[in-house]
């Protein structure tokens, strides 16, 4: 496959013109506007939950009050006698078969015992929601308080309260589709571990002792991330209905539509293809809809022999979804009087809740971005009675980026180097080994670095006023591999029906159109792409791991070019060449260096349909070689000292993107990503009390950036080609959330002198390492 690479590196300025690049694309490189904006922005876009299908039934679920506690007994009697209540359904009457092992997807109701706050226990099924909810407010349910594990540390401890019994499966899966393996981080040897501790990962390289030996500074501290909510729009969303054919149709937001099919298959026992999965308009996600209730709404169907629609409110969503695990990482990080990097010691605990999935192989990533000879890095998932925690864009990568640039910034300081220059000294560039001993390839860490040490605002770093500080950071994200395939067919016009299996959470089908028109030498108006459900589509995997179009995309060019050696073939025919000698462009095939030789594509259609095989592209893609994406951010803030608020004044995120697309819709995806990185690093945080109950559980208490609050920020699209992407593209989803909160500490130091060590970094928080300064 020829994906048209020009080698050379290529920066952009936000301007949403790309570049050309020396290439001559006609498609690829320019700025078009999204096929699904106008149904978004005209309210015509459909989400899950606005399917009203005959016979509907709406679900409401009755949460547990207790973090652990045994159910003694459910009274139903008041709920089934409200009007349009339909049914009462428990654990017990769910037709769900039971898996090897417990997980989410297979107990979606609490049997016996509760195990965290917030866990469904009871679904109301009415013919209303207010019918539904109506009757939900009038379950009654007796608990029998038990002890819990609420402080991860604290449920270390062998003598603490035993979070489960039984073996837990389902977070390797949807690892897999963000490619969470990529860190390489494995188990080397058995380890005596607590009973709430259920994995644990160790990675070494060469002699960590030694290392800290040559070290003329040290930077060693504790430091705290949060667990976090991915706060999308549309809340956790499913419609399920019984197929008057046989098998269930699941109308989802899923980021897995094959993914989804099969786990709703397993559960309710039933072949593959009888559950065909509509994946909907997604209003959000970033890691958290791969499959979660969507066995359960199934089940509810299946078990009412009627459509169900299952809907989350926010509360609930904050709830008993699935956010992100809180961490503590004890990191110590040394330095040669040189300013090389020398060796890097940590210890990683992490939050998982009441399942496994909190990902112990984030330590892969910690220090990623350097050089490091010497490392020993270890991390626990352990259990506790709270709500079990999932993905969110880039998972892992932005607790640990904060961790390890927060050490790079005060090992800097230290020696009295620039920090820029001192990430420079030590990033890795291609040849490079990363933790897992695997050869870096071709990326664009050090350019991005570079293309900031360029910028007005770098540059003039010492023109600040009072309590500014100016700051930067880098991070990155290996990138995802899922095989994918794709159909290219030419239709009677002359135009083309691109088909795929994909979940669009990111605007992806806008660029995989322009790819095929490119290939084709069209325009990207003359392809229309459609969104199969998983009964016709073909195969794609999950939608996460800033992996979609780099796997897709390939599927989409090699159909594309599938398709358009059948066009030569059939124009050769026409006009007498060989089919070598023919170029497609503008809709024509022509005999190059001939453009008066030609035919246009309404003949060839013609043709094909009636003389010749009809012209149907197909591709298929298995990318072996990751695709790497990095990004260095550069902050400028203002610190209160009164009052400890940080004001971001500007904000530059640089991001090697490979090629860009669409470059609109890489700097839309670049904002949003910085966006949430900010979030996370001044704002969000989910807080419990002793007893396991949420305190931030609603919008009111738990705090994401508005409008106002987002800075104006440039982006800078550096392209560094990638050898297998589609024209050089690589990823570009999870690499912008990353950066934020070591960019944001390093100028705050910049400002103030103080380096923090949790997140987020609140006023509150602040005031006090002023005070502790």
């Amino acid at each position: 496959m020829s994906n048209g690479l020009n080698l050379e590196p290529v920066k952009t300025n936000g301007n949403g013109k790309g570049s050309e690049n020396g290439n001559g694309l006609l498609t690829v490189g320019h700025s078009v506007p999204r096929v699904d904006g106008p149904d978004k922005v005209s309210g015509m876009a459909r989400y899950a939950a606005d399917l009203n299908l005959p016979g509907l039934l709406h679900a409401r679920p009755v949460l547990s009050l207790y973090a652990h506690a045994k159910i003694k007994n459910i009274n139903i009697s008041a709920a089934l006698k409200v009007p349009g209540v339909i049914r009462v359904v428990t654990a017990k009457d769910l037709p769900i078969k039971s898996g090897a092992s417990e997980s989410r997807k297979r107990d979606p109701l609490a049997k016996d015992e509760v195990f965290f706050y917030g866990q469904p226990v009871v679904i109301v099924l009415g013919e209303t929601e207010a019918a539904a909810r109506d009757g939900a407010e009038l379950v009654e349910i007796e608990y029998e308080p038990l002890p819990s594990a609420v402080d991860f540390l604290k449920a270390m401890e062998h003598d603490a309260p035993l979070v489960k019994n039984k073996p837990s499966s389902g977070a390797d899966a949807e690892a897999s589709m963000h490619n969470a393996s990529a860190g390489g981080a494995k188990e080397e040897e058995k380890v005596d571990l607590p009973p709430n501790v259920t994995n644990h990962s160790h990675m070494k390289r060469g002699d960590v002792e030694a290392g800290f030996k040559e070290a003329a500074v040290i930077s060693e501290h504790t430091y705290r991330v949060p667990g976090v909510h991915q706060s999308y729009i549309e809340t956790q969303a499913v419609t399920a209905a019984p197929d008057p054919l046989g098998g269930m149709v699941i109308y989802t937001s899923t980021q897995a539509g094959f993914y989804c099919r099969d786990e709703v298959a397993g559960a309710l026992g039933i072949p593959a293809n009888k559950v065909r999965v509509v994946t909907m308009t997604v209003g959000g996600a970033f890691g958290a809809k791969f499959v979660l209730i969507e066995p359960l709404a199934a089940a509810l169907a299946k078990l009412a022999a009627r459509p169900v629609r299952l809907t989350f409110y926010r509360m609930e969503d904050l709830l008993a979804a699935n956010p992100v695990q809180a961490g503590i990482v004890e990191f110590k990080m040394g330095a040669r009087a040189d300013g090389t990097i020398c060796a890097i010691k940590a210890k990683m605990y992490l939050d998982s809740g009441f399942y496994p999935g909190a990902g112990t192989w984030a330590i892969g990533m910690i220090g990623m971005c350097y050089r490091v000879p010497n490392f020993d890095m270890e991390a626990f998932e352990v259990l506790t009675h709270k709500v079990s925690v999932g993905a969110y864009r880039a998972p892992g990568a932005p607790q640990v980026t904060f961790v390890t640039e927060t050490a790079v910034d005060e090992l800097a300081h230290k020696l009295n180097m620039d920090p820029l220059e001192f990430r420079l000294k030590n990033c890795v560039v291609e040849g490079d080994k990363n933790n897992s001993d695997q050869t870096w390839p071709r990326i664009g860490l050090k350019e991005c670095l570079e293309t900031l040490g360029q910028h007005p605002i770098w540059k003039n770093r010492h023109q600040k006023g009072p309590d500014e500080g100016i700051g930067l950071a880098c991070g990155g994200w290996g990138g995802g591999l899922e095989p994918a395939s794709a159909l290219c067919r030419m239709d009677s016009d002359g135009n083309f029906t691109l088909q795929v299996g994909v979940s669009d959470i990111s605007g992806v089908s806008t660029s995989l159109q322009m790819i095929a028109a490119e290939v084709l030498g069209l325009t990207a108006d003359k392809v229309t792409i459609v969104l199969l459900d998983t009964s016709a589509a073909p195969y794609a995997g999950g939608s996460g791991g800033s992996k979609t179009l780099y796997t897709v995309g390939a599927a989409v060019q090699k159909a594309a070019e599938d398709a358009a050696e059948q066009i030569k073939k059939i124009a050769a025919t026409e006009l007498e060449a060989a089919p070598q000698d023919i170029e497609l462009k503008g809709g024509k095939a022509s005999v190059k260096g001939l453009p008066s030789r030609s035919v246009d594509f309404v003949k060839i259609a013609k043709r094909s349909m009636s003389k010749t095989t009809p012209v149907l592209g197909n591709g298929a893609s298995a990318q072996h070689n990751q695709a790497p994406g990095f990004a260095a951010h550069l902050a400028k803030v203002k610190v209160d000292r009164e009052t400890g608020e940080v004001k971001i004044l500007e904000y530059v995120a640089a991001q090697d993107v490979g090629k860009a697309i669409n470059p609109r819709e890489v700097e839309g995806q670049v904002h949003g990503g910085v966006t949430q990185g900010l979030g996370w690093a001044l704002y969000e945080e989910m807080i419990y009390d002793d007893s396991g109950t949420l305190l931030s559980g609603s919008l009111m208490d738990y705090t994401v950036l508005n409008a106002p609050q987002v800075p104006s920020m440039e982006t800078i699209l550096v392209e560094v080609p990638s050898p297998d992407g589609p024209f050089g593209a690589r990823g570009v989803g999870e690499p912008p959330v990353i950066p934020g909160g070591g960019t944001l500490n390093s100028a705050i130091f910049n400002a103030v002198g103080i380096h923090m060590t949790e997140m987020p970094m609140t006023p509150q928080r602040v005031i006090k390492a002023l005070h502790d300064k």
